[in-house]
């Protein structure tokens, strides 16, 4: 099954170097990007509680979360969600509770928050066969009449599972939701089509649908890994990767929310990191690739942002999933802490140390900043959630805060360049 422990930084370490050795044809092969370097630090946790509690102000009630109903606006001042981000939700609630930034009981605790989406997805409106409709309001009504995606539906039941694992006291709630209440068939139809595929986010999500139906799907995730990581190889900036579609953030959601992250997906993720720093390294511009707001070109306001294509192509931007554009590429915050939590490098630390000051405000993080060092102003539960799950991560692994002196002069000449 897709899930288990979380890995120490020892146990992390050591999968990596046997990984690493099984599967050296990743890494081109006169390549001086060959190691993660980790940079020395002071004790973390203080560092990361500060992240998470400045990302969980994103979900307070008042903010983001609708006092009547308990349910979150995907964006600030955009009262709508999908069933993906009602997933980034319940996660963060997990996360904050297990940090000790929230109490399970009380005035809006996990509790009341569980209780009244659970509630929520039990009576919630659905079309007429019993599907999901693509958005929510937070106060509890369909959008429109649009139908849901079954990616969407990957997020939430990765969420629900986790949700399972945490309280199994909801167990029987969550079941009667999904096999019951919830009509899954075209979604699950759907997914079963995608074996071929070299998308890291249909792996994400085919992840989810075997948590619930693993004889059906466990398999399917498999194969999909495998054609990612058995793919034939593009070298860029002296770094191998495989010629499928992959960003950084399914696999940083892949490694925070399965308990038990496939030693090849830790490998893919290895040489993600390793080709955005090898890209920062030959152009001086900070690379936190993902899919988010950018400033917004032309109408164009949301965006994918590729590290690899299946046709080989790297560093590809796309405006809705196939059509791509040339826009200034962002430096996403929640990659950029991901990435830091994991490999926890002085690349990684001064590019938090650049963009992370600047993206703060009271109501949780915005997005983060482009290479022309442009703020992207918006504010959304999907950077902030993925903040937080990273913090635990951190907290979890013992992993290190930054010496300043070692990232400041960095990441300030950065800023003072863009």
């Amino acid at each position: 099954m897709l899930k288990g422990i979380r890995f120490s930084v020892l146990v992390f370490a050591v999968i990596m170097v046997v990984v690493v050795a099984s599967q050296g044809f990743w890494l081109a092969e006169n390549s001086s990007v060959n190691q993660v370097i980790k940079t020395p630090g002071v004790d973390g946790t203080a560092y990361w509680m500060s992240l998470a509690t400045n990302a969980w102000q994103y979900f307070q009630v008042g903010n983001s979360v609708n006092s009547a109903t308990g349910l979150h606006a995907s964006g600030q001042d955009y009262p709508y969600f999908t069933d993906w981000d009602l997933g980034v939700y319940i996660q963060a609630i997990i996360d904050a509770e297990k940090l000790g930034i929230i109490s399970n009981n009380g005035t809006y605790g996990a509790d009341w928050r569980f209780n009244e989406i659970l509630a929520f997805l039990e009576t919630r409106p659905l079309t007429s066969d019993g599907q999901p409709y693509a958005w929510y309001t937070t106060d509890g009504q369909n959008r429109d009449d649009s139908g849901q995606v079954a990616t969407d539906a990957g997020n939430l039941l990765v969420a629900l599972n986790n949700l399972k694992d945490y309280r199994p006291d909801l167990a029987s709630r969550i079941d009667y939701i999904v096999y019951n209440r919830t009509n899954y068939g075209s979604e699950r139809e759907a997914v079963s089509a995608i074996a071929g595929s070299v998308n890291i986010y249909d792996y994400y999500v085919v992840c989810g649908f075997a948590d619930f139906w693993p004889s059906q799907f466990s398999s399917e995730a498999n194969t999909i890994l495998n054609n990612i990581v058995n793919a034939s190889t593009v070298e860029t900036y002296g770094v191998a990767l495989p010629e499928a579609k992959v960003t950084s953030e399914p696999l940083l959601l892949s490694i925070f929310n399965f308990q038990q992250p496939d030693a090849r997906l830790l490998n893919l993720s290895r040489q993600v990191y390793l080709a955005e720093e090898a890209r920062y390294n030959a152009t001086g511009k900070y690379t936190a690739f993902s899919e988010g707001n950018i400033v917004g070109v032309n109408g164009v306001t949301y965006v994918w942002e590729w590290v690899v294509l299946p046709d080989g192509s790297t560093w590809v931007i796309e405006k809705d999933q196939t059509s791509v554009i040339s826009v200034t590429p962002v430096v996403y915050l929640k990659v950029a802490v991901g990435l830091d939590v994991i490999y926890n490098t002085n690349y990684t630390q001064s590019m938090v140390d650049a963009i992370e000051p600047v993206s703060l405000t009271n109501s949780g993080y915005r997005d983060g900043v482009n290479e022309n060092g442009q703020v992207v102003s918006t504010v959304i539960d999907k950077t902030n959630g993925l903040i937080l799950a990273a913090a635990l991560y951190a907290i979890n692994n013992n992993v290190s805060a930054p010496y300043p002196s070692l990232v400041s002069s960095q990441s300030k000449n950065w800023l003072l360049l863009a």
